[in-house]
């Protein structure tokens, strides 16, 4: 695997900063730009299996959608090609991730509304070109500071991204019979049965689960299993918020939580009501 100082490409590796399940993420220096990015590179014996290294090439944004500049969605420098020695993608340098920061304890309520609406913002830029991502959870939402001292929420992690049906404008919940793609914690109910497939309204009540635990500093459900959360995400409601949430923001987690599909606003909807509850703009 690559070390701090080697060189790929164009970009001077200077330290391993993290590891994924199939990646090993270097902070690097871009040498003909001077820029500091987070090279992502795909690990050796990854690279023979063609399903994994698209995934993998996926995971920084999916094809359709590689001009696309929001700024709550991670920017994507560069992706190399699938046939490299060193299969990579370039992307924004962040810090730190949601999940991170939430394990000091929940934040208040005006920040969580926030990031929510600014990631909201996000999926309905990815839902106006017909991306649903499939995995919206604390970790794959990373932080950064603005110049004016306020948080910047952005989304990253595009690995399980589709495009949806053309016919039915829904997806696959899985690439191969008996694959589950999703986090439990965070997974809608239709995610969860492989006989249906899932829109736009999953991404919702996975951010639904994410404000939920923003605001209480826990997850909604607390199975420790997978039958057990799909039962609870299926079937069970969340313990209720304590009364130091505003009820419309508990009107609004709720509605973003709902388990019939139409019965959750959309990005755009998601958006638009925090903007009225926090009188600012994602």
């Amino acid at each position: 695997m690559p070390r701090p100082g080697q060189v790929i490409d164009d970009y001077t590796l200077t330290s391993l900063v993290g590891t994924g399940g199939t990646c090993e993420v270097f902070s690097a220096t871009d040498t003909r730009s001077g820029r500091v990015v987070a090279l992502k590179v795909l690990r050796e014996e990854h690279l023979g299996h063609a399903e994994v290294v698209f995934r993998f090439l996926n995971e920084a944004l999916p094809t359709s959608l590689r001009t696309l500049r929001h700024p709550a969605i991670v920017e994507v420098f560069e992706t190399s090609p699938p046939d490299c020695q060193h299969v990579y993608h370039a992307v924004e340098l962040l810090h730190e991730s949601l999940a991170q920061r939430l394990l000091a304890g929940p934040l208040s309520i005006n920040l969580s509304l926030r990031l929510a609406g600014q990631i909201a913002s996000a999926l309905a830029a990815l839902h106006k070109h017909h991306i649903v991502h499939r995995d919206v959870k604390p970790s794959n939402i990373l932080l950064t500071d603005e110049p004016d001292g306020s948080l910047r929420a952005k989304l990253a992690d595009f690995g399980l991204a589709r495009l949806p049906d053309s016919d039915t404008g829904a997806m696959p919940v899985s690439t191969a019979e008996g694959t589950r793609l999703g986090t439990p914690d965070y997974m809608p109910p239709e995610q969860w049965d492989h006989a249906r497939g899932v829109t736009g309204a999953a991404d919702l009540y996975s951010l639904g689960c994410s404000l939920y635990q923003m605001v209480s500093g826990r997850r909604p459900f607390g199975g420790k299993t997978d039958a057990e959360l799909r039962r609870q995400h299926i079937l069970a409601e969340p313990d209720p918020l304590g009364d130091f949430v505003p009820d419309a923001v508990r009107t609004l987690i709720a509605d973003m939580m709902a388990k019939p599909v139409y019965r959750r606003p959309s990005a755009n909807d998601v958006a638009a009501r925090i903007s009225m509850l926090t009188g600012t703009t994602s």
